[in-house]
C-alpha cells in the first residue's frame, strides 16, 4: 500500500507550521505529497480569509520540495491548471498535477512546448526575485507561451 498525504495551505497556518508539516511528512516517509491552496469563495465559511500571494505559494512549494526532494509532489486545484504556472512548477521539479480533465489539452501543449533546462533557470530567477515588480518583469522577459519556449 502507498501513502499519499499533503495539505491545503492558506488556512491561516504559520510558516513554522508549514515547515512542521513538511518535516512530519518526511519522517513518515509518505510516498507522495499533494498540495492545494485555499481559494476563498464567496458564500463559504472562509470567504473573508486572506488568500496566499503568488510568492507565498511559490515559497511553500519550494520549501516542500527542499524537505522532500525525492517524493512526488502534486499541485492540485487552480494553480495546477494555470498554464502560466507550469514553467515555474516544472522548473522546481514538480511532475504531477491534479486537474480537471477540461484543462488537459492546454496543459499538454504548454508542457510539450518548453524545455526543462529553461524552466529550471526561470524558476531560479523567480525565486531570487524579492519584489512583485521583479517577478512581473521576469514573466515579461521570459514570455512563456508567446515564443514557443
Amino acid at each position: 500500500m502507498k501513502v499519499c498525504c499533503g495539505g491545503i495551505l492558506g488556512l491561516g497556518e504559520s510558516e513554522e507550521q508549514r515547515v512542521e508539516l513538511a518535516e512530519t511528512l518526511r519522517e513518515l516517509d509518505v510516498d507522495s505529497v499533494p498540495l492545494n491552496f485555499l481559494n476563498p469563495i464567496q458564500g463559504t465559511p472562509l470567504e473573508e480569509h486572506r488568500s496566499l500571494t503568488p510568492m507565498d505559494c511559490l515559497r511553500a512549494i519550494t520549501m516542500f520540495r527542499y524537505f522532500l526532494p525525492d517524493k512526488p509532489i502534486s499541485i492540485c486545484g487552480e494553480m495546477g491548471h494555470d498554464p502560466a504556472m507550469i514553467p515555474f512548477l516544472l522548473g522546481i521539479g514538480i511532475r504531477r498535477l491534479s486537474v480537471d480533465p477540461q484543462f488537459l489539452p492546454v496543459l499538454q501543449r504548454a508542457i510539450s512546448a518548453m524545455s526543462v533546462t529553461r524552466a529550471e533557470e526561470y524558476a531560479r530567477q523567480l525565486l531570487a526575485a524579492s519584489t512583485f515588480v521583479q517577478i512581473e518583469q521576469l514573466k515579461k522577459e521570459w514570455a512563456w507561451g508567446r515564443d514557443g519556449a
